[in-house]
């Protein structure tokens, strides 16, 4: 038996939790998936029972040696139905590993889980649903809800997009190596979008982001700082949008960002968010 030493510069931990090993192919072959394309497979703890219970499954694994680890044991199985692609999923076109009626799955590592969430969006017009594993901060933060501490631009964004729900909490214990935090198993259907949706998606998405580097301020300075705008302007798209000038980011559900996008314009201001986000600004 090859011992396989996880690597740091992957975020490597193994789930080992047989329980949520079981629940995880129940609940991904339950959805009764065409294909199935699985961000970092691992050593095949899901990849190869799910495989038993899926028409076909795409496999994206970064690390080369694993990679080859795992092709040799589908080979050893004789398992025909799993395509292994060894590369970045970060780096390389997914749109062809995507065909209509996909379900995306993935035990995702922190530092790569919110771009990883992003890429999948921009291709989930193809997908059934996205199911991850992911630390509980993140699960947290994409489940929140207005006025809760985890609530952010990416609560909003994705909950636009799709249906958010927590399916499993695990402890760190249930991974190899044993990882700092705890995490959750989350599903993200996208076949249940936000039911209202704005006209203009890039200025909705940029109208977001731009607010929630100013939580801290109220939605009348937000829109001030953001767009330039002077305070007898804010105050009368505030107003218009029915939004108390008084509130804060966090504090705003979906439906009033949809209506604040509504009324206002486009203007090149807008681009500092972009500019922020060069320069690694976070949320405040």
């Amino acid at each position: 038996m090859v011992h396989i030493h996880p690597k740091r510069c992957y975020g490597q931990n193994f789930l080992v939790n047989k329980g949520a090993i079981e629940r995880i192919v129940d609940v991904i072959s339950g959805y009764g998936p065409s294909h199935v394309l699985e961000i970092g497979p691992g050593r095949g703890e899901i990849t190869i029972p799910l495989s038993f219970r899926v028409p076909k499954i795409t496999a994206v694994e970064i690390d080369p040696e694993l990679s080859g680890i795992l092709r040799d044991k589908i080979e050893d199985l004789k398992i025909e139905n799993i395509h292994l692609v060894q590369g970045d999923f970060l780096a390389i076109d997914i749109l062809p590993l995507t065909p209509k009626g996909t379900i995306v799955m993935g035990n995702l590592p922190y530092r790569v889980s919110t771009p990883i969430l992003q890429r999948v969006e921009k291709v989930k017009d193809h997908l059934m649903r996205a199911v991850f594993m992911l630390q509980k901060e993140v699960a947290e933060r994409i489940s929140a809800s207005p006025g809760s501490k985890a609530y952010g631009s990416l609560s909003v964004l994705i909950q636009y997009n799709a249906r958010v729900r927590v399916l499993m909490r695990l402890k760190r214990g249930s991974f190899w190596p044993i990882p700092q935090v705890d995490s959750a198993l989350v599903e993200i259907d996208y076949q249940r979008p936000y039911p209202i949706r704005v006209k203009n998606e890039e200025l909705f998405r940029e109208l977001v982001k731009g607010i929630f580097f100013y939580r801290r301020k109220t939605l009348l300075n937000s829109l001030r700082y953001l767009f330039g705008m002077d305070t007898d302007m804010a105050t009368e798209i505030l107003k218009d949008a029915d939004i108390p000038p008084q509130v804060r980011p966090g504090e705003l559900p979906i439906e009033a960002f949809i209506r604040l996008s509504e009324r206002v314009r486009p203007t090149g201001s807008i681009s500092m968010v972009r500019y922020f986000e060069q320069q690694g600004t976070k949320e405040e």
